[in-house]
């Protein structure tokens, strides 16, 4: 399928890293199984109900305005992602709104990942977070970095022979292809394979990660533009919801 389900990487060490995560993937899902239901209760008259996902576990003692202010963040990253998808549309040579469906209601989907990197000695081959790729479409990172000189991010690029860290940059967003982006230009563009470390041993490293998906029910496939007679599709036609 267009996106395999994935384990985290093995390693030997855990990760030095405290997160505290939020995500609409649970009622996406009951939205879009809701939206089925209705479908069939139209067509066959047959009833079925599904029980909403529970509500977001919010933690109390942050109170109201910390919950409002965590919305409205992911609700501009949303925003922002979708001004970003048609300039990948238009790169991939597809019209503009080739991924319109994907950022559809009760897409898209979005887990919002707010991490503390402690100021600590890491043992030998221990990190902040070991090298992965996200299973994403996208991933719009912003980072407090603990130094002023590195950052904790490294990537890894065949193109610039290893591995690499991002300029830093006041007030920068950087964004990663995921998985599902990697799928869908038939391997042409990769997922960005990444580690984080917190350079300082004096101060802690903050971050806010937010992974963008399309819509748990949209059909996706590989472009038309990244398929030939020499590179035929390496994918089947298939939705996030088969894979969650």
């Amino acid at each position: 399928c267009l996106l395999e389900q994935k384990k985290a990487p093995e390693r030997a060490k855990g990760n030095l890293v405290e997160s505290f995560l939020l995500s609409n993937h649970a009622e996406a899902l009951w939205l879009t199984k809701q939206q089925k239901l209705s479908s069939s209760v139209a067509s066959e008259g047959v009833d079925v109900k599904v029980s909403p996902p529970p509500p977001l576990p919010w933690p109390q003692d942050l109170g109201e305005w910390w919950q409002q202010t965590v919305l409205q963040y992911v609700s501009s990253l949303r925003s922002l992602a979708g001004c970003l998808v048609p300039l990948l549309a238009m790169a991939l040579g597809m019209p503009s709104d080739y991924f319109s469906k994907a950022m559809e209601a009760p897409g898209p989907l979005w887990r919002l990942r707010m991490s503390r990197y402690p100021a600590v000695t890491p043992e030998k081959g221990q990190y902040g977070l070991a090298p992965h790729v996200d299973s994403s479409l996208l991933t719009i990172l912003a980072s407090r970095e603990a130094s002023s000189e590195d950052s904790g991010l490294a990537f890894h690029s065949e193109y610039l022979g290893g591995w690499v860290r991002p300029p830093l940059r006041t007030g920068m967003l950087l964004v990663n292809s995921g998985e599902w982006l990697r799928g869908l230009t038939n391997d042409t563009w990769p997922s960005a394979r990444h580690y984080v470390t917190n350079p300082s041993h004096c101060n802690e490293r903050w971050s806010l990660a937010c992974f963008i998906s399309p819509s748990p029910g949209a059909l996706m496939g590989v472009a038309a533009s990244c398929v030939s007679p020499e590179r035929p599709a390496k994918y089947r036609l298939t939705c996030v919801a088969e894979s969650l």
